[in-house]
């Protein structure tokens, strides 16, 4: 009982918070795309640095989590291609299903669910696990969408101006050296990171207030439960392959299996995929991992 109600902790907020935006955007004109663009170029580097400098990355467990992320991102991209495949779904909604499934929301569920089941030093591998997959989850985020139509090299242009890579990069840097901002600069970050998580709920507000499901709800149904339930095989099955065991293993999985990260949705709306069905998966997904995390949680933790 203990576990479901520490994963209700961690998720009703969102849902919450959640229907408040659906609700504001049924009576206030917002325009999507301005909000999306706010987290991916002011907001959202501001979380990641703040993050990064406040939590504690231990280096040992650096190389073994990596390995896990890097694996199963990869694995769970291809998951997400085969169901866009057998679905014939167009590239817009393809680029998205494959971020959905393998972009997960190790932030805000993953590291709160991380310390509970496994205390302080599980919340250091949670975090090593995140600051990874932030670096994966912003290349691919502008990949994905644009590879039907941009060259590469435009690709590529357009993923260096990304600054949420940067703020990872030097956020990693600055919190394995030791070394701190100056209190302005942390307040300042402090501050525009707040408003990241608010800035993109209201942004799934405002897709979700105007979503048409023609077309769209046999892929938010089919993405979400694959979400949920092949995710802990795929990290089970990464963490056999690449020997990783213990707490690094353990975490490890769990990170895997969190719902579609929020930020699916806004890469989708910046770069040319499919935001609505984004918010729609994001949306079922989280609501279905209340139940998979803490199936999860307590067969970990006995």
């Amino acid at each position: 009982m203990s576990t479901i109600l520490a994963t209700l902790d961690v998720m009703l907020p969102v849902f919450l918070a959640i229907a408040l935006a659906v609700l504001f955007a049924k009576f206030i004109k917002v325009e999507a795309r301005t909000l999306s663009q706010s987290v991916i170029y002011l907001f959202g580097p501001a979380l990641i640095l703040n993050s990064l400098l406040s939590t504690e990355i231990d280096p040992s467990a650096l190389g073994s989590i990596l390995a896990m992320s890097l694996v199963s991102t990869l694995v769970l991209v291809g998951i997400g291609w085969g169901i866009a495949k057998a679905l014939k779904l167009p590239h817009p909604m393809a680029s998205t299903v494959m971020l959905a499934m393998s972009l997960g929301n190790t932030g805000s569920v993953g590291l709160p669910l991380a310390a509970f089941a496994f205390g302080a030093q599980g919340m250091q591998y949670a975090a090593v696990f995140y600051v990874t997959t932030t670096i994966f989850a912003n290349i691919l985020g502008v990949y994905l969408p644009s590879s039907a139509h941009s060259a590469f090299k435009d690709i590529m242009k357009r993923i260096l101006k990304v600054p949420m890579i940067y703020a990872a990069i030097i956020g990693i840097v600055l919190n394995l050296m030791g070394i701190r901002m100056p209190v302005f600069l942390e307040r300042t970050t402090n501050l525009l990171g707040y408003a990241a998580i608010a800035v993109g709920i209201a942004f799934m507000g405002v897709r979700l207030a105007n979503m048409k499901l023609v077309g769209k709800l046999k892929p938010i149904l089919i993405v979400s439960a694959a979400r949920v339930m092949l995710t802990p095989l795929v990290g089970w099955l990464t963490a056999l392959m690449l020997n990783v065991n213990g707490l690094a293993r353990d975490v490890s999985i769990l990170q895997i299996s969190v719902p579609a990260a929020l930020f699916t949705a806004m890469f989708s709306e910046e770069f040319g995929g499919d935001s609505e069905l984004a918010s729609g998966i994001i949306l079922l997904s989280s609501l279905l991992s209340l139940i998979s995390l803490s199936l999860l949680i307590t067969i970990m933790i006995g």
